[in-house]
């Protein structure tokens, strides 16, 4: 392996799935927004209107759980997933060379007395490692967590069972009801995941951003709210 050609293709990769992330979170809140809106727009009683808002709302779940499980679910070796990046972090000499990058100082002028300046490289790359560690660990505990989580697998069953394909056993088709599927199943994934990927950005780009994912709500409420007014 070649660190320095599979850290920035792994930079790209990471780069991509958060603004998968940041995609999926923006349709997950247009659906919460649609739900709290629904009593509204039924009570209207424009069946077209009625119609279209759940065309809309079956639209934004539908795409969402599909994304969930190919940005942050599928481990294919051909895709871009999360699970992908986070046997980079289990790979030994992967993650050696990653926490020797994470800690090296930036490149500083010399000024003054160079004993100086080692003590304090010698102090940046302590530090950068003891933060390494401890986010590495974070990382993967959080990501146990969510492999674990009875939400992680409803989402996968529904993806694979009833949105990707149509199971169809002793005559009937897939019961995502009866099987427990729940809207707020893709939200609460998404919540799982918000645990542990912006760290995983510092490790990996040593950066972080500014702007919550869960900021787009106000989008929702306008929308949903512009809808509303125009049918009342």
């Amino acid at each position: 392996m070649n660190f320095d050609v599979d850290l920035p293709k792994s930079q790209d990769m990471l780069n991509e799935i958060i603004c998968g992330y940041y995609s999926v979170w923006r349709r997950v809140l247009m659906l919460r927004e649609s739900i709290e809106s629904a009593e509204k727009i039924h009570n209207s009683n424009n069946n077209l209107v009625c119609l279209g808002a759940k065309c809309i709302q079956e639209t934004l779940f539908f795409s969402s759980v599909t994304d969930i499980k190919a940005w942050f679910i599928d481990s294919d070796s051909k895709v871009a997933s999360l699970p992908r990046l986070v046997s980079k972090l289990y790979d030994s000499d992967f993650s050696n060379k990653l926490e020797t990058w994470y800690s090296t100082p930036p490149n500083t002028i010399l000024i003054g007395d160079s004993q100086e300046t080692k003590h304090w490289h010698n102090g940046h790359i302590s530090k950068k490692k003891q933060e390494f560690q401890y986010l590495r660990g974070e990382i993967l505990k959080k990501y146990q967590c969510f492999i674990d989580s009875d939400e992680r697998k409803r989402i996968a069953n529904l993806r694979d069972k009833y949105v990707a394909h149509k199971e169809f056993r002793n005559g009937k088709l897939y019961d995502a009801a009866r099987h427990g599927h729940q809207l707020s199943d893709a939200e609460s994934v998404l919540n799982l995941i918000d645990d542990f990927i912006f760290d995983f950005n510092k490790l990996f780009n040593k950066s972080s951003y500014l702007e919550s994912p869960k900021d787009f709500d106000r989008v929702g409420a306008e929308f949903w709210g512009a809808l509303k007014s125009n049918i009342i």
